[in-house]
């Protein structure tokens, strides 16, 4: 059932958006947000984060001068969610 799935679709996303807060403790002060609506509260390096991304294929919404918004599509799937973290470390990793 589609509701079922994008639970269990948002909580794993969470989980890895947290992973990524907890590996990267220089660069984010936070994780904000539920559901499908999050924000990674930057410590510093936003825009520059956007534009790493962006080389990545990855389009970050910057927020307030450090905050990355992410709204993704209801229709994210796991597979999605592993690529958009595989990409983004990616990014971060060139700070």
């Amino acid at each position: 059932d589609f509701q079922q799935n994008l639970m269990q679709r948002m909580t794993y996303l969470k989980s890895r958006l947290e992973a990524i807060v907890s590996d990267y403790p220089a660069l984010f002060s936070e994780l904000r947000g539920e559901g499908y609506m999050w924000g990674l509260q930057c410590n510093d390096h936003a825009k520059t984060l956007q534009t790493l991304a962006l080389k990545q294929g990855l389009l970050l919404n910057v927020t307030g001068g450090n905050v990355i918004r992410l709204l993704p599509s209801l229709t994210f799937n796991q597979a999605d969610i592993d690529v958009f973290e595989t990409k983004f470390r990616m990014a971060l990793n060139q700070l």
